[in-house]
């Protein structure tokens, strides 16, 4: 049983405790100054531009229409893509998405599967005439003058002359041309065919989208 000497004891102590806690150096609290608050950090960390920079706009390419196909292979070649008497542009005209003004009325331009699959039928064909001819029925000629297929210089001029015919375009940059070397050396050692490496790279250069689009 706790006596009064004791009470008194567990109160002194208590209130000695209260009385150090008091006593206790308060560290206060201070508010930036107006000079510190309004410091900026400055350091450079790069520079932009406010506005994108501009970029350059090409215009999309569109697909020659089966006449301006039609035509154009033609005018190269001097061959029209027959089987017969039949004229094979006006048989399957439709298939490759002219317009009969009855179901429809506007031309289908895109360079889908179909198209492509025609293009090369008509390609294959128009090249292997235009080889076999060779400038005979007309000023249509498929090789150079000073061509010579024992003479990599000639065979590589060929390509260029078949460029500029073709695609009507030339530089001497032109990247094409060197896969388009690549194909005649790769066609020709599978073959040992001239004429078939001379019309596979007809064809490719007639399925190419610098012949059919503009």
């Amino acid at each position: 049983m706790m006596t009064l000497k004791h009470t008194s004891l567990v109160l002194s102590l208590t209130v000695g405790c209260r009385a150090e806690k008091v006593d206790e150096p308060v560290t206060p609290v201070t508010e930036p100054s107006s000079e510190e608050a309004s410091t900026v950090d400055e350091t450079v960390v790069g520079e932009g531009a406010l506005e994108p920079e501009d970029t350059l706009e090409a215009r999309q390419r569109i697909r020659m229409n089966v006449d301006q196909l039609r035509s154009s292979m033609a005018h190269i070649t001097g061959v029209e893509w027959m089987d017969g008497n039949q004229n094979l542009w006006d048989e399957y005209s439709t298939t490759l998405g002219v317009p009969n003004y009855q179901e429809t009325v506007s031309e289908d331009l895109s360079a889908n599967v179909i198209f492509q699959k025609f293009l090369q039928d008509a390609a294959t064909y128009s090249c292997q005439a235009w080889i076999e001819h060779d400038g005979s029925a007309g000023p249509y000629a498929f090789f150079e003058d000073a061509y010579d297929e024992g003479d990599m210089n000639t065979v590589q001029g060929n390509l260029v002359y078949l460029r500029k015919v073709v695609h009507g375009y030339f530089s001497e940059e032109d990247s094409m041309l060197h896969s388009l070397e690549d194909l005649h050396a790769l066609v020709y050692q599978r073959t040992q065919d001239h004429e078939m490496t001379w019309k596979t790279v007809c064809v490719a250069l007639f399925t190419h989208p610098d012949f059919y689009t503009y």
